[in-house]
Parts: C-alpha cells; structure tokens; sequence
C-alpha cells in the first residue's frame, strides 16, 4: 500500500503496511491536503497525509471517507 509521508526533509510517496483490523477496502481516486496536513510538513513524524479521501469499494460503490479517527 501506498501513503504520502515526510521522509528525511522531503514529501515523498512510501510502501507502507496495510492497516489491521475489520473494514473495507477502499480504493482511492483522490486525495486533498489540507492546511492540518501543511501544519503536518513541520513534525518530524511518519504521519501520513492526506487525510480528505474519495473513491470506490470493490463492487464499485462511490464513497467518501469522513476520518474521525488516524490508523497512521
């Protein structure tokens, strides 16, 4: 799985595990940065960003993604 983090001063697209536990698959067609994730660019932590997420599940369903709470 793919994620964009903060990486040795730069933003760059990294693997990263996928998250555990029950939920669905969804597969991401657009992704926003928002002013949370610029605040972000200052930490040095592997947070993920990019946290606005729309797309489809596998039977085609459209959806978008409300995060109420990080998997990281």
């Amino acid at each position: 799985m793919r994620a964009v983090r903060k990486k040795n001063g730069a933003v760059e697209t990294v693997e990263v595990p996928p998250p555990a536990g029950a939920g669905a698959r969804v597969r991401v067609r657009a992704s926003g940065i928002c002013g949370s994730d610029l605040h972000m660019l200052a930490w040095e932590s592997p947070l993920t960003l990019g946290h606005e997420v729309a797309g489809h599940l596998d039977d085609g369903t459209p959806i978008a993604v409300c995060p109420l709470a990080p998997c990281g």
